[in-house]
């Protein structure tokens, strides 16, 4: 895995350019949304803009690339997935079946959401992200990763019987990086 990481940093150090950074949530996830009936605000409004809890305040101000809240908002449908499967048992004889379900689900709510979202900026703001669709790719995975290690180290601290949830994260997006570097 070693090997296959220092391949991701030397693409991404390579790269040039990244995407530009901006300010962003942070802390980005479907925990972070209500539903609302104001027409003004739309059907959703975002709240607790203070980022990651764990981060310093000065880390959280810096300016980011805004695929950090995407990659959140992706680990935040791969999660929901696994912790509604984690209480269901799998049927006699299909051993990780619901877990397999769960995967699929938050696989297809990813790429729904990155859809939306490549679709309205590449409306308007496309130079916020990577012009190099593999750039693109692995940078995004790169932030997923950082995320669900965070959310190990999150679970560990507050809801130690999630963590297998978070782990679960890890080790999906490991298999992505390495699907998509063939290493």
């Amino acid at each position: 895995m070693v090997g296959c990481l220092k391949k991701v940093q030397g693409i991404l150090t390579s790269a040039g350019e990244l995407g530009m950074k901006t300010r962003i949530h942070g802390d980005l996830h479907l925990g972070q949304f209500l539903k609302t009936s104001d027409k003004a605000s739309g059907p959703f409004v975002i709240i607790d803009f203070e980022g990651e809890p764990l981060r310093p305040v000065c880390e959280r101000r810096e300016k980011q690339s805004p695929l950090r809240d995407v990659a959140g908002m992706m680990r935040s449908f791969e999660y929901s997935g696994y912790w509604a499967a984690s209480g269901v048992d799998d049927p006699p004889g299909h051993k990780g079946h619901v877990m397999e379900l769960a995967r699929q689900w938050g696989r297809r709510r990813e790429d729904e959401f990155l859809k939306g979202y490549l679709d309205a900026i590449g409306k308007s703001c496309a130079f916020l992200i990577p012009r190099n669709r593999h750039s693109f790719q692995l940078l995004l995975l790169c932030f997923k990763l950082e995320k669900a290690l965070y959310e190990v180290k999150y679970e560990l601290r507050t809801r130690p019987s999630r963590t297998g949830i978070a782990l679960r994260g890890v080790v999906d997006t490991i298999t992505e990086i390495r699907s998509i570097l063939d290493c």
